[in-house]
């Protein structure tokens, strides 16, 4: 049965060059996959996914594009099924197998139509590239376009070059797939119209029913959206065409650095990604050359085949004449140039993974040249007089496929330089700004973390709260609430929850460098618990916090407004660890819609079903001189997503600024707050209910509570 099987494979994937490539490329983007980036776009495709199944919705949007827009909802229709699990990891592993898949494609596509030592070489050098192994190892839209792209590419072929018919439906498919995953895909609709101008005479396109039916379906619900929404995209995406924009090389620099390993210290000097430097950066130097050099290959074999078809002589056709279909190389040299002309003007940064749309061909390109080196250095040497050129013509391929694998090898450590530097934890978070997000706290940290945090709150019958970064924040909160954990989960860099007067005890987890962990440390009767290391980095701590626990020095203030509404409750003044005066203000009640409100809003932001609402805080201190009129500006401060409910108090922060020499400091201040709601859109068109990824904040409103009391700093 094994042997019926394997015969039915293709002839590529038998051979022990392409098991070879594919080896290579799955011990890259499988190797530590736990250990995959989780953030806020990952926890909200995955959040959004997971609240359209249990609202019994249509998914009619994805999450936000950076330009404003929101994304379409492709990317969370090929979530759905990872979204009813409550482990990322799946939804992560699944996107390293279809861009696994990716570079098997590649290398059928090279094999079929330039040979089998242009699909070795092209294959190797896309498997080990450092961009497409980083692209492939964590859940995002973008992610998903090199395979998406090259089946797009491979229909192309199929109509263009082997005449085939019934391709032009699945390849509009796969286009609307691929602009749908990322807008930089949308230029590639012009090899459509080569592919249907080379192959319109020879055999007539036909549109199927079904990929036409697909790709209306796959519109309806943007279309939904808009018409729902009055065209909010439509305006935005206006808006964005209306910005200033430059004319300049950016994406032409963009594309060479997608080519080549990251820069050193990427990650932050002293990590192994930059004490690796000397192993890899060298291949940068190598493979920028060589592709340069295979672009006007392409380039001139066009013209050759130009030539022979204009039945104009040149002594220079044989030479140039690769040997491949040219039909082929016009659409290798269309993929690359369409996506990259929009792009040489721009209005906002050119990033990554604009790119990735255009990398496949780069190495489909640099494959075809190299194999057309190696099979023409006989002819060149002897046009150069060089003797001895037979011996050079065996030892070509030989040298050739040891020189890929060189450039592999140096490839290969750069990447794997980059999965020992997250595995040690020993790096500085886009040290350099470069890659195209924040790593953040690795998968497996934060689900160790969470559970460990988890199981002592439940020990010791306590609440959980996690205050975390806003880099962490969401991602926090969609492992709480698919793991079913109870925790309110926030950003703690300028607030800190803790439990009220009368309330259960509460245990905190404060990730690495947060500033609420400090001030958690700081109140009367709080407990480390448990360190919880990770290797190379700062611990992220639990503290046991008992029911109204003070701060050092704090005065309770009478507020106005009514007891049973938030309401400043306290003040105290401190020194934070970098030296700058800080006044603490502690707020007590239960907010506004404390309860009911979490499974109206958002699961990526860590807010509970049935739970209080999401909203963002801003406090404001107003200095007061000794007539107790305002001085000065007022001093502001926002926990921007919190989860506010009874039972908790919150201590806030304002740094205090630092005063002039001989200048008075306030005899007093006003202090007040204000609550913005978050709301998520969720219109109805028909008897349709739709789910977007619409969240807002708004209206603001005045918390109930004011104070005004005197206490210069001291």
């Amino acid at each position: 049965m094994l042997r019926a099987l394997g015969g039915r494979l293709p002839t590529w994937a038998r051979r022990p060059d392409g098991l070879f490539v594919l080896a290579v490329a799955a011990v890259l983007r499988l190797a530590l996959l736990r250990e995959t980036s989780f953030l806020g776009d990952q926890a909200e495709l995955l959040g959004l996914a997971r609240l359209a199944l249990e609202h019994h919705a249509l998914p009619a949007t994805g999450i936000r594009f950076s330009i404003g827009t929101l994304s379409p909802p492709v990317a969370v229709y090929l979530l759905l099924p990872f979204a009813l699990l409550s482990d990322p990891f799946w939804g992560t592993l699944a996107t390293a197998l279809v861009n696994l898949a990716a570079v098997a494609l590649l290398y059928a596509i090279a094999d079929r139509h330039s040979g089998r030592l242009a699909a070795f070489t092209a294959g190797i050098l896309f498997a080990t590239s450092f961009w497409p192994v980083w692209f492939s190892r964590f859940i995002w839209q973008p992610n998903l376009v090199v395979p998406v792209v090259l089946f797009f590419f491979w229909t192309a072929c199929r109509g263009a070059i082997e005449r085939r018919s019934g391709w032009l439906g699945w390849n509009l498919l796969l286009w609307g797939m691929a602009v749908q995953l990322h807008p930089s895909a949308a230029p590639l609709l012009a090899l459509t119209v080569l592919a249907l101008a080379l192959s319109w005479r020879d055999v007539r396109p036909r549109l199927r029913p079904l990929p036409l039916a697909l790709l209306v379906a796959l519109f309806l619900p943007t279309l939904a959206w808009e018409l729902a929404s009055h065209g909010a995209d439509i305006a935005a995406f206006r808006q964005y065409l209306g910005m200033r924009s430059v004319l300049d090389d950016a994406a032409v620099r963009t594309l060479r650095s997608v080519l080549t390993p990251a820069d050193a210290l990427t990650f932050g000097a002293g990590t192994a990604y930059a004490s690796a430097v000397h192993a890899y950066h060298w291949v940068g130097r190598v493979i920028i050359p060589l592709y340069c050099l295979s672009v006007g290959w392409l380039v001139a074999a066009l013209a050759a085949h130009a030539l022979r078809w204009r039945r104009i002589a040149s002594p220079l056709a044989p030479l140039l004449a690769s040997g491949t279909n040219a039909r082929y190389l016009a659409l290798l040299a269309l993929w690359q140039v369409a996506p990259l002309l929009p792009l040489l003007k721009h209005s906002t940064p050119i990033h990554e993974h604009y790119l990735l749309v255009i990398v496949p061909a780069c190495f489909l390109t640099l494959g075809g040249f190299l194999a057309w080196l190696a099979a023409r250095l006989a002819t060149l040497l002897a046009a150069v007089q060089l003797p001895s050129a037979g011996a050079w013509n065996a030892l070509a391929p030989g040298a050739l496929v040891f020189a890929v694998l060189l450039m592999a090898a140096g490839q290969s450590v750069a990447v794997a330089a980059q999965l020992v530097t997250v595995h040690s934890g020993a790096f500085d978070d886009g040290a350099r700004g470069q890659m195209p997000l924040h790593y953040g706290l690795p998968l497996a940290n934060q689900q160790a973390a969470l559970a460990a945090a988890a199981g002592v709150a439940h020990s010791r019958g306590a609440r959980l709260h996690v205050a975390t970064s806003a880099l962490d924040e969401e991602s926090f909160g969609y492992l709480a609430v698919a793991g079913t954990v109870q925790a309110s989960v926030y950003d703690g860099s300028s607030c800190l929850l803790a439990p009220a007067r009368g309330s259960t005890p509460a245990v905190t987890l404060a990730t690495s460098t947060v500033a609420a962990g400090t001030v958690a440390a700081e109140l009367r009767g709080a407990t480390l618990l448990q360190t919880l290391s990770r290797a190379g980095d700062d611990p992220l701590r639990l503290y046991a916090l008992p029911p109204g626990a003070s701060l050092p020095g704090e005065t309770p203030v009478a507020a106005s407004g009514p007891h049973t509404a938030s309401q400043p409750a306290a003040y105290a003044f401190d020194t934070a660890p970098d030296g700058t005066r800080r006044l603490l203000l502690r707020w007590s009640g239960p907010p506004m819609d404390a309860a009911g409100g979490g499974d109206a809003v958002t699961y990526w932001y860590g807010a509970q079903p049935r739970g209080p609402r999401l909203a963002s805080y801003t406090f404001f201190a107003q200095p007061l001189d000794a007539a107790g009129q305002p001085r000065g500006a007022a001093l502001s401060t926002t926990c921007p997503a919190l989860s506010w409910g009874a039972g908790d108090d919150v201590i806030t922060w304002l740094s205090l600024p630092a005063a002039a020499a001989g200048a008075e400091s306030p005899a007093g201040w006003h202090v007040w707050g204000t609550r913005a709601p978050a709301s998520v859109a969720r219109p109805r068109l028909g008897p349709l209910a739709l789910e977007t990824g619409d969240i807002s904040f708004g209206p603001s409103a005045a918390l109930p509570g004011a104070a005004t009391f005197k206490a210069p700093p001291p």
